[in-house]
């Protein structure tokens, strides 16, 4: 009788081997996977930050809130880390805040669940670091105690290879380079 089988050394090999892939494939898949959802907050805050400045070359002014930009924001929720905000709107994954206060007009998101709740984007017109053009995007993390994140540094090192520079200081805001 001639039998066609693996044996049970060459099943053993091919389920370390399946084994050793696994190990190696499920950070780099799960990074993937982060980066992916900080690439959503980076095109959700670039499109209202556009709305923003079309009300602004329209109204001479920049807006207080999302109801008066031309784009439709569909969440519902108002949950979010910067309490004197003008509004907000959120969903299970982000918050999008909105800020128009003496000089400052800037807009938030940030991750409100999971690993890097507290990571996050803003945009603003000005601010305290003058060297910074308009319409720059800074990595952001929040150290208050709903939204902190869990160190300094992860989301924005983590996500983007560590090509950031640290610009405020109890704040935790950082600035991305594309």
């Amino acid at each position: 009788m001639n039998k066609k089988a693996f044996t049970l050394l060459e099943l053993l090999v091919v389920v370390l081997i399946i084994g050793i892939l696994a190990v190696i494939a499920l950070p780099q898949y799960k990074r993937a996977v982060d980066r992916s959802t900080a690439a959503q907050g980076i095109s959700i805050i670039k499109s209202v930050w556009q709305s923003m400045e079309s009300y602004y070359l329209t109204n001479n002014s920049f807006p207080t809130s999302f109801d008066q930009l031309d784009i439709e924001i569909p969440w519902t929720g108002n949950d979010g880390p910067q309490i004197n905000v003008k509004d907000t709107r959120s969903n299970d994954k982000w918050s999008l805040q909105i800020y128009n206060g003496g000089q400052a007009k800037y807009i938030l998101i940030t991750i409100i669940s999971g690993k890097y709740t507290g990571g996050g984007f803003a945009i603003c017109k000005s601010n305290s670091v003058s060297t910074l053009p308009k319409g720059t995007i800074l990595c952001r993390e929040w150290r208050s105690s709903k939204y902190k994140i869990s160190k300094d540094g992860l989301f924005c090192t983590e996500l983007f290879n560590g090509k950031i520079q640290l610009l405020g200081d109890t704040a935790g805001i950082y600035t991305f380079e594309q």
